[in-house]
């Protein structure tokens, strides 16, 4: 038995059109909507963006040949990851201040 949309108590399941019986009817309740940027994906850019230059400064700058690359790659990138990673929090801890106007 399929329930018919004009059935309000479907088989099996909640009341299609119910109101909350914990409201207390004062209609709607204003909401105020809070624009915080999301610091995971500020952290994560500024990571990988400490990691991109790490790789542009390895191939860039010419090494000594005390170092193999693969450990100044992992190294620099992991130093720089990190800054990148912190750069990336303070910018979004900044973009969420309020303006002052």
């Amino acid at each position: 038995m399929t329930p018919e949309p004009s059935d309000p108590h479907p088989p099996g399941g909640e009341p299609l059109d119910t109101v909350d019986e914990r409201s207390t009817g004062a209609g709607p309740v204003p909401a105020t909507l809070r624009r915080a940027p999301r610091y995971r994906a500020f952290i994560g850019t500024g990571a990988v963006s400490g990691v991109v230059v790490a790789l542009a400064l390895v191939v860039l700058v010419p090494d000594g040949g005390r170092f193999s690359t693969a450990s100044v790659v992992g190294y620099l990138g992991a130093a720089l990851a990190l800054v990148g990673g912190l750069l990336g929090g303070l910018v979004a801890v900044l973009a969420e201040r309020p303006r002052r106007r």
